[in-house]
């Protein structure tokens, strides 16, 4: 929620924010992202393949997602609208 305190505190230290959302809430990731990138924010998606969520991958496992997690950019948002 942009009214949010932390999202505020998010924008304001122009945190990095790495997304690790479930497989089936996607579309969620993409509006984060767009509210982040909005605001001049960097947010990454950290792809969880085959794992459904977090929850369900071993400690390394989501570690090594985590080092290759990809930017979103303007891009990105187009073509998932477009999808």
């Amino acid at each position: 929620n942009e009214k949010s305190a932390l999202f505020a505190e998010i924008v304001k230290n122009r945190t990095q924010v790495f997304l690790a959302i479930d497989s089936d809430a996607k579309q969620m990731s993409y509006k984060i992202a767009k509210k982040l990138l909005k605001y001049g924010n960097d947010a990454f998606f950290v792809d969880l393949t085959p794992h459904k969520d977090p929850g369900s991958m071993t400690k390394t496992g989501f570690e090594d997602r985590f080092k290759i997690a990809k930017q979103f950019t303007e891009k990105d948002l187009l073509l998932y609208r477009m999808a």
